[in-house]
């Protein structure tokens, strides 16, 4: 996750559906959770899920910095999803 600063989950959890997730972090850089979106394999097709991704972090990276993540740790997740 952190190279690309989101995570797929292509069909391994359940078959037929596909995750996108990216992590949030608080003041202390520690990952505290994450946040995505699912659907089905045939909707979130692999040619829109870069796109899709860099959607997707842009809300826990919000959050990250609510929390008080320092901003170093955000944008790292961000240069490294390009």
């Amino acid at each position: 996750m952190r190279e690309r600063g989101y995570a797929i989950d292509d069909e391994e959890t359940f078959e037929g559906g596909r995750y996108i997730a990216a992590p949030i972090y608080d003041h202390g850089q520690q990952l505290i959770g994450s946040m995505g979106i699912s659907g089905p394999s045939i909707s979130l097709i692999w040619n829109k899920l870069t796109e899709l991704a860099s959607v997707v972090v842009k809300v826990p990276r919000q959050a990250s910095t609510s929390l008080g993540a320092y901003s170093s740790a955000v944008d790292s997740d961000e240069s490294n999803s390009r």
